[in-house]
Parts: C-alpha cells; sequence; structure tokens
C-alpha cells in the first residue's frame, strides 16, 4: 500500500524472461533490401523540382538564441511550405546556408541520394568522406541524409508508383539534429491527389 495521500502505484509493464539468448555470428546473416535495384527512380519519373534551404540566422532582435529555420520560416503546423503530386517524381535541391551540417529526414517516402555539392571552405579529406557517405552505395533508399555546409544534396523521391501505395496526406521533413529541429527547422507539405488538376487532399 501507498502511504497515505500518494496514490498507490500501478504495473506499468510486466516482462518475462525465456530462455537465454545465443550470440549470433554477424558473418552468416544475409540482409536483403527492401527494394530491388529495378524500383531505383528513372528521369522520366521527374515531374517537380523543389528546393529547400536550412538556414541558422542570427537576428539580434530574437537573441539570445539563434534562429533554425527552413527557407526563412520557422515551423508553423499550418504552413504548407510544399506540395507535390501523389504517384509522382521530384528532384529535391537541398542546401545550408552557413557551417552546419543538417542531416535531412523526410516521412513516407524513401529516397535516392543524386549528387552532393560540398562548401567551397571544406578540406579534401572532409569532401571526399561525406560525398562517400552520402552516394554510396549508389541509389541506396534513404530517409535520412547529410545537407554539408554552405553546400548543397540533391535527391530524388517518388510519391507511389499505383493508387494502392500512393500515400496522401500532409507529412513533414526536418533537420534531424533534435535541437534544431525543436527550435524551428521543421516544414510540412502536401502529397496531394495524383487525378491532374485534382484538389489537393
Amino acid at each position: 500500500s501507498a502511504p497515505i495521500g500518494q496514490k498507490k502505484p500501478m504495473a506499468f509493464i510486466e516482462v518475462s524472461v525465456g530462455e537465454a539468448r545465443q550470440a549470433i555470428d554477424l558473418d552468416t546473416i544475409t540482409f536483403t533490401p527492401g527494394m530491388p535495384d529495378s524500383a531505383a527512380i528513372q528521369p522520366e519519373e521527374i515531374s517537380s523540382q523543389v528546393g529547400i534551404n536550412f538556414q541558422v540566422n542570427s537576428d539580434l532582435s530574437k537573441a539570445p538564441t539563434a534562429q533554425f529555420v527552413i527557407d526563412e520560416t520557422p515551423f508553423d503546423v499550418r504552413h504548407i511550405s510544399q506540395q507535390v503530386p501523389a504517384m509522382s517524381g521530384a528532384q529535391w535541391t537541398l542546401t545550408s546556408n552557413m557551417n552546419y551540417f543538417h542531416p535531412f529526414h523526410i516521412h513516407v517516402n524513401p529516397f535516392q541520394v543524386k549528387n552532393m555539392v560540398p562548401g567551397f571552405r571544406s578540406p579534401p579529406a572532409f569532401v571526399e568522406a561525406t560525398k562517400s557517405t552520402a552516394l554510396e552505395p549508389q541509389n541506396m533508399w534513404r530517409d535520412t541524409v547529410f545537407i554539408p555546409p554552405w553546400g548543397s544534396t540533391i535527391i530524388w523521391q517518388r510519391f507511389g508508383i499505383t493508387l494502392s501505395n500512393a500515400w496522401e496526406g500532409k507529412t513533414v521533413f526536418h533537420c534531424h539534429f533534435l535541437d534544431h529541429e525543436d527550435q524551428g527547422m521543421m516544414a510540412a507539405f502536401l502529397i496531394g491527389d495524383p487525378k491532374p488538376n485534382g484538389p489537393l487532399s
């Protein structure tokens, strides 16, 4: 029983431990990709261009902290940053305006990294490590990729192939550094009706 004035503790979870786990030799495991190489996005699928700028501003009137925004706009759940049709493909050009690495993360649909242009102040070893991390293996499906300081990353994304897998609705993309995201470096976008000139969902 609990002391007077305090609520009685409530069981939250029950854990049952079975047999002891055995060590697994990782060399014996074969990992298969979720999507085959034949599913790679083709140039003819790209029907729209999306440009996104991850910015760290220093407006002294908003001090003492820097402002983490996307396209000059802090996150607002009511604001739709971009709109794309379902059953289409888009090329995103992601840029960073300062000496900041930003891991770009997007929900719902994976993407493929097509190119990365590190900033003009980046040392050669940094450029090589950054590009190899983002571009190898080629056409790997991802949901997160780095945007280099003063640089850009280009990705291709497909929003479903058929009506059965073309999800529609509002979702988000953001910097995956939690302190950047929590301070406003996030934006909502809308995947709309796939019919030509159809109303957005």
